[in-house]
């Protein structure tokens, strides 16, 4: 599925559009994924999921950002949340189109204006970034973004807790929290002029309604160290950062080379499906970008080939199973 359009005016939160999900991956046993609608229904989704050598394995980072836009006096959300018998937002959701072709990318119409938001893992490291593209908007617009932290391991779920330190430390354009001593710090920039508001507060009972049916805990409680605030204007881009680097991150440049790699890769592709039929080419083109997916380089740099995703890790057994393909 590379292309989606969303038309359900019946419904708030269209029943299929939450069974639908996306993955991107780093090559280290990370990943981002979630459903189109941006509402988790596992534990395991989560905009940065690191696979991390101490402590080791798989961290539910940043579970997601809560993120809108101000325009014509109201705020409207491009993710949405499901609590105890309702839906945050409690309005129809403005996502028009869903396409994943070299990065899952959602198309969102609020009247006239197009927002196009696109999330993007970098190939060997633990960042994820988010690119909001707005087209035939008004002056004076205010984008929020509002990060919901975990801080977990992937098979777990977070709980409020005492022991988390909410304290933020400010950064040009950003700030860092480091919640848990035995965990990394986690650094959230933007490229361009934006205000960091603290509001530290806890948001309880997220529901996973997947875990629910899988007969594992499915309610999660998810920490807001406050808002980052956006002034944009029509035709202007915004890349907002995740990562546990503390190293400044010249973010359109790392989005600009991480396009090119995958471009590379997918011309690598192409030469491989011409030697097939052309009947056969579309599949062998997303089998490669499938199984691509898969193969990642461990924490101690080591390959190694991912059991299966969400949840599985690197198993020998499977590993020889899918040599041979």
């Amino acid at each position: 599925m590379n292309d989606l359009l969303i038309d359900d005016s019946s419904c708030l939160y269209p029943r299929e559009a939450l069974g639908w999900e996306w993955l991107e991956v780093n090559g280290s046993g990370g990943y981002a994924s979630s459903t189109v609608m941006n509402c988790h229904t596992r534990k395991y989704h989560g905009l940065l999921v690191a696979n991390l050598a101490q402590p080791a394995g798989r961290y539910v980072m940043l579970s997601k950002f809560e993120d809108s836009l101000c325009l014509d006096g109201d705020e409207h959300f491009f993710s949405c949340h499901q609590y105890p018998n309702f839906f945050f937002p409690p309005v129809r959701h403005c996502l028009s189109k869903f396409s994943l072709d070299s990065a899952p990318q959602f198309t969102y119409q609020i009247s006239g204006t197009i927002i196009r938001k696109t999330v993007l893992l970098i190939q060997g490291e633990n960042c994820v970034l988010i690119k909001y593209d707005l087209e035939n908007a008004p002056n004076d617009l205010v984008l929020r973004l509002k990060p919901f932290l975990a801080l977990r391991n992937f098979h777990g779920l977070a709980k409020q807790s005492e022991r988390f330190a909410a304290v933020t430390t400010p950064l040009n354009n950003g700030f860092l929290i480091t919640p848990y001593p035995e965990m990394p710090t986690l650094f959230i920039r933007t490229n361009v002029n934006s205000k960091f508001l603290s509001a530290p507060h806890w948001y309880n009972n997220f529901e996973y309604p997947a875990e629910r049916e899988r007969g594992y805990g499915w309610q999660e409680d998810l920490f807001v160290p406050g808002v980052l605030e956006v002034a944009v204007q029509n035709g202007q881009s915004v890349i907002v950062a995740a990562a546990l680097q503390e190293k400044p991150l010249q973010l359109q440049k790392k989005w600009t080379s991480e396009l090119r790699r995958r471009s590379r890769a997918q011309e690598q592709e192409e030469i491989i499906a011409a030697g097939f039929p052309p009947e056969d080419r579309e599949h062998i083109r997303q089998l490669l970008k499938a199984g691509r997916q898969f193969l990642i380089t461990s924490p101690a740099g080591r390959p190694a080939i991912i059991a299966g995703y969400h949840w599985f890790d690197v198993w020998g057994r499977d590993t020889l199973i899918s040599l041979p393909g």
